[in-house]
Parts: structure tokens; C-alpha cells; sequence
């Protein structure tokens, strides 16, 4: 399974700053409740357990069952520092209420126990490991309402079998479904993984590839780790190449961007070992952070623009040294389109031809004309 980097990163810094359970966090995106904020309430045979997810969403849990409901969006949390997180091995059951609007970051991470989850259609996006590593999961139906699914957002989950993924979904973050028996049986369908014209994996693709015309866009991570592909063709009708795309192909030596794409994004072929040669269109404004970080055998870049049009017009951002560093092949010989005075001055020199072909003609009378045309059949005869 693909390693959790940013997990790892959030996890360490956390244990830096010993949080735990009874964090606040005044931020924008982030909320987090101190023990004192959760309230147990005593209904006979069950406590009912209950406190704020958000600034207008609220949260009861009782019998196993959590309800999530209110008005707005739910806040974001660290991996297991949502307010339930305390109970989070009798939570059997999650179900999200009409007028929530979006399920917050790790909202229910590592809920080993929760095996029904009920989303609304007010809800509109899912956030990174929002299901991640839910173990008990078996089953999910996105609503039509949901237009992206965050990183990480069902990674791990070991029984999901069956997820139904709507249209309007248009947005999927890495690895979302990594670990999943639905992905890998996805995968044996066929090697590139697509959904709603998102290529959403291709790791266990063999050889050189040309991605399909209808591919709108190559979700984050979509090739991470492909050992056996060789070499890429990346159509026009994608416009980026999104995070850490090709990151960590060892064999990948050849890349060809057709024009079109507008942006390389972070660490988009990282560890690309074996890469030697790459064309890059002069459509590509921006290329971002460690883009070609050790692409240590890069020596060719074919960029189809001007010297100029590299150096003034392509954004590269650091950690770029094997692109900066290996041979820059311009196109200087780019047509370009003649100016207005280059324009009436040709028009000027088009109609001063046409002019002196009409005198030419004048010139030679018709008997000239016939006489020319009789000595010639008489001399061939």
C-alpha cells in the first residue's frame, strides 16, 4: 500500500505538540473540541453523547449510532482528534442530516467499528481521510450532490466492496481509494481506472501508453510507483499534470507533453530515475515544486517555443535542478504571425505582379499568339 506521507507528517508533528483528545484550534478550517465540550447525558440504559462539529453542525452519539446534523459544513480535523474520537469503537453507524454540507477532514478516520454510513444531497464535497482506514466499511453511496472526494478519503478501508461514485463528481484526490477490494477489482477490469473521464490509477500499467483523447484530467498520484511503464504521450485535452502524478516510475524514460497542458504541478514526475528525454509545449506556463527532483539522468528537454518564450514565459519553481541543468532544445524557427505593416506591405507587392502580368499579355496580340502555336506543331511534325 502506498505509504502515508502526509499521515506520517501530521502524526509527527501532533505528537510534537502533545496533542491529543482535548486540543482547541482557533483556526478557520480546523475545530477541535476540549473534553469539557462533550456532553454525556444520562437516557436510562444509554449515555448519549453529544457537542459542536462545526459552527452551526452538531454532533449525538447514543447506542452506537452517531448522528451528524445542523447547518453548513462540518470542521476539519487532525487524523483522530474529532470529538468522538473517544467512542470511536462503539460507532456502528454515521449518519449525516439534510443541511450539512460537506464531511470535514478525518472526520471518521480509523473508525474500525463503523460498518453504514448515510450521506445527504446537501452535501458537497468529502474531505482527505475522511473514511480512511474504516476497516468495517463495506458499502458507500455517493449523492449527486458531491462534486470531490479528498485525498485519502476511503484509503484503507479493507471491505469496502461496492461504492456507487455519481457524475457530478469531479474532483478526486490521491490515492482515495487506495487499499480497497472495489479498486482492485476495478483494476482487473482493466489497467486504467477511470471515472466520470478522470484517470483515477493506473499503477499497474505495463509499457509505453498514449492516454485516450476523453481523459479530461490525471488525478493526484494516479501512476505513483509504476514500475513497468516506459513511456508517456499526455494528450492536449489535459490541461495539468497534477501532483505527483508520475512520481517514483523508475522506468519511465521518455516523456512527450502535447500542446495544450498549461502546468506541471509538485513532485508531478519526482524519482523519475530513468527519464532521459522530455517534450515540453510552449503552452506550459508554470512548472512546480521538485516537478523532476531526482531525475537524475534527465539530459533532453525538446521545448517546442523559443528561448525566449522559456526563459520569460515558463514559471520554474525550486527544486527543479535536473530540467535547469539538462540541454534546452528551442524552436526558433516558430512561425509567427506577420504584422499588420508586413501585411499591406505584401498586399502592395501582390497587386504590382498582378499588374505586370496584364501588360505582359497586352503585349502579344493573338496572331502572335496562333503564329507561335503553328510553328510549333509544324516543327514537331
Amino acid at each position: 500500500m502506498k505509504s502515508f506521507k502526509r499521515i506520517t507528517a501530521f502524526l509527527m508533528a501532533c505528537a510534537m505538540l502533545g496533542v491529543g483528545n482535548t486540543l482547541s484550534y482557533s483556526g478557520d478550517n480546523v475545530w477541535a473540541v476540549d473534553s469539557e465540550d462533550v456532553k454525556a447525558v444520562d437516557n436510562g440504559d444509554d449515555e448519549v453523547y453529544s457537542g459542536k462539529c462545526g459552527v452551526d453542525v452538531y454532533w449525538e452519539l447514543s447506542d452506537g449510532v452517531l448522528e451528524i446534523y445542523g447547518t453548513g459544513d462540518m470542521s476539519n480535523f487532525y487524523y483522530s482528534n474529532a470529538p468522538w474520537n473517544v467512542h470511536r469503537k462503539i460507532i456502528y453507524e454515521v449518519i449525516i442530516h439534510e443541511g450539512v454540507t460537506s464531511i470535514g477532514d478525518s472526520a471518521f478516520y480509523e473508525r474500525t467499528s463503523l460498518a453504514s454510513v448515510t450521506i445527504p444531497n446537501s452535501v458537497s464535497s468529502i474531505g482527505s481521510t475522511a473514511f480512511c482506514e474504516c476497516t468495517s466499511l463495506t458499502s458507500i453511496t455517493i449523492p449527486d450532490s458531491v462534486s470531490s472526494i479528498g485525498f485519502n478519503a476511503f484509503n484503507g478501508c479493507t471491505s469496502l466492496t461496492n461504492i456507487t461514485i455519481p457524475d457530478s463528481v469531479s474532483s478526486i484526490g490521491d490515492s482515495a481509494f487506495i487499499g480497497t477490494p472495489w479498486l482492485e477489482e476495478q483494476r482487473k477490469k482493466s489497467p486504467f481506472v477511470i471515472i466520470n473521464n478522470i484517470l483515477v490509477d493506473a499503477t499497474t500499467y505495463e509499457g509505453d501508453i498514449t492516454i485516450p483523447d476523453d481523459i479530461s484530467s490525471i488525478a493526484d498520484g494516479a501512476f505513483f510507483d509504476c514500475k513497468s511503464l516506459t513511456s508517456i504521450t499526455i494528450p492536449n485535452g489535459i490541461s495539468s499534470i497534477s501532483n505527483s502524478a508520475f512520481e517514483s516510475c523508475g522506468s519511465l524514460s521518455n516523456i512527450t507533453i502535447l500542446d495544450g497542458v498549461s502546468s506541471i504541478r509538485n513532485n508531478a514526475f519526482y524519482e523519475c530515475t530513468s527519464l532521459t528525454s522530455i517534450t515540453i509545449p510552449d503552452s506550459v506556463s508554470s512548472i512546480g515544486y521538485s516537478a523532476f527532483s531526482g531525475c537524475v539522468n534527465l539530459e533532453n528537454v525538446y521545448y517546442t517555443g523559443t528561448e525566449e518564450q522559456w526563459r520569460n514565459e515558463t514559471r520554474i519553481k525550486k527544486g527543479n535542478s535536473p530540467l535547469t541543468s539538462a540541454t534546452i532544445h528551442y524552436n526558433d524557427n516558430v512561425y509567427e504571425e506577420p504584422t499588420e505593416d508586413q501585411m499591406v506591405f505584401l498586399k502592395f507587392i501582390v497587386q504590382k505582379i498582378q499588374r505586370i502580368s496584364e501588360l505582359l499579355v497586352n503585349l502579344i496580340d493573338q496572331n502572335t499568339i496562333f503564329g507561335v502555336i503553328k510553328y510549333f506543331f509544324q516543327t514537331k511534325l
